[in-house]
């Protein structure tokens, strides 16, 4: 078998694999979300509007979730198929990353979700399976196909820029441009300023997200500091320090929310609520540091896999779902043996390493120093791009996510399972 002829029949199983197991794919609540807005054709910058524009059309051609999931898979396979081209591997050798790829957890856990982190790291796998090609030839066709996958990884997330930027960069530099740190600088910064330019958009609404993140902090440090720093514009009435801590969580902000005595939508707040969880947050982190640092090193430790209550959590291996909203469609969840056997088997993986971030990191260290003696090679470089992006991913996490899902580290272990595998690669074959 060709190397060529392995790579495509590698995806191909992939793609195939995930599509007949789990189709048409699940949808959480968020998922369900953005789905409503698809089938309006109004949008929100609570979730990414580019996500539920582009679902606007595949549910033209294939209704529910399996258009977009199919969109994600197909993506994903193309990356993976140019990535094993460019790796030039056995066709045998090629198979094998397909198979085991196809059973790791992570991806069984999520691949199969209309889920923005699902096709943020489609789109990133695509854009560096496309610069892997770029290592052997400095096409145009490359370097558009490249920024096109950029752009739409970059709209899917909230800061999007953090993980593409430095594939953007090593993409510029392959191509052997004229002015590389002008195009580079060019390039990062339409990737910036990308989510905005969207949600000028007519039919999107701009939404003030700070609240959502913002009040979780509050209330998780008056907890920790044994007092109680809600303000009293967004609640009914004050909630005594016992009354906090029988609805503390740690891990997720959402369950602390629906505990709390609310006085309207956090996405749609009454005037002054901002401003008043603003303050509130500013008064939290000024006053009480030790308190907020305590809750964000909880955050961070579950985040990271070092501490495990309930990882992973959300419906990833809980119970698979498929929610509908009040007036949408209803549609079959993923039935039959394969489905059932993948499930009961991410049941089991939930407190694995596969599901601990810091394992990937811990995995990556010597791999990721061969491909640093070797960073002449372009294969070595990549390796080193890509866990950059991967680690710039989630540099802002610690401080900022509103819960603790393994989802939000998916890109984080992708990335370095993808630069361990170049960087032992760049090993075994000297250059």
């Amino acid at each position: 078998m060709s190397a060529r002829l392995g790579a495509v029949l590698a995806a191909t199983l992939l793609v195939l694999a995930y599509a007949i197991a789990f189709w048409p794919g699940y949808m959480s609540f968020d998922s369900a979300s953005q789905y409503g807005q698809a089938l309006a054709g109004a949008y929100n910058t609570h979730h990414p509007p580019l996500m539920a524009m582009l679902w606007s059309i595949t549910d033209q051609i294939i209704e529910g979730p399996g258009g977009l999931v199919l969109l994600h898979l197909l993506a994903y396979g193309a990356g993976l198929c140019m990535l094993l081209i460019a790796c030039r591997l056995p066709g045998w050798v090629s198979v094998l990353v397909a198979v085991l790829l196809t059973l790791w957890p992570a991806n069984l856990a999520i691949l199969p979700y209309a889920w923005k982190d699902t096709g943020q790291v489609a789109f990133l796998v695509l854009a560096a399976g496309a610069i892997a090609l770029q290592t052997r030839s400095a096409s145009r066709w490359l370097l558009l196909l490249v920024f096109v996958a950029l752009a739409v990884a970059t709209a899917y997330r909230p800061l999007g820029v953090l993980a593409t930027g430095p594939l953007a960069i090593l993409s510029i530099r392959l191509a052997k441009l004229s002015w590389p740190k002008v195009s580079g600088a060019v390039a990062i910064v339409t990737l910036a300023v990308l989510p905005s330019l969207i949600a000028l958009h007519p039919a999107v609404k701009r939404l003030d997200m700070f609240a959502q993140v913002g009040l979780w902090d509050v209330f998780m440090t008056g907890v920790h500091a044994g007092l109680n720093l809600v303000p009293d514009e967004v609640v009914a009435f004050p909630m005594s320090i016992e009354q906090q801590r029988a609805a503390a969580n740690p891990h997720y902000s959402v369950p602390v929310y629906i505990q709390m005595p609310l006085t309207g939508d956090l996405l749609n707040p009454q005037p002054g609520q901002i401003e008043s969880v603003k303050r509130a947050w500013k008064t939290a982190v000024t006053e009480h540091p030790w308190a907020y640092l305590q809750h964000r090193v909880d955050v961070s430790m579950e985040l990271f896999g070092v501490t495990s209550s309930a990882q992973p959590q959300d419906s990833i291996t809980a119970g698979r779902e498929m929610v509908a909203l009040p007036g949408q469609p209803v549609f079959a969840k993923p039935s039959g043996r394969l489905a059932d056997v993948s499930t009961a088997w991410l049941k089991s993986m939930t407190h694995s390493l596969f599901y601990r971030p810091w394992a990937y990191l811990l995995l990556a260290v010597w791999p990721l120093w061969w491909a640093w003696q070797r960073r002449e090679l372009p294969l070595a470089q990549l390796a080193l791009w890509v866990a950059a992006s991967g680690l710039l991913a989630v540099a802002l996490l610690p401080a900022a996510a509103p819960s603790t899902t393994f989802r939000y580290m998916y890109w984080f272990s992708t990335a370095l399972v993808m630069s361990s595998g170049l960087g032992v690669l760049v090993r075994v074959r000297r250059g």
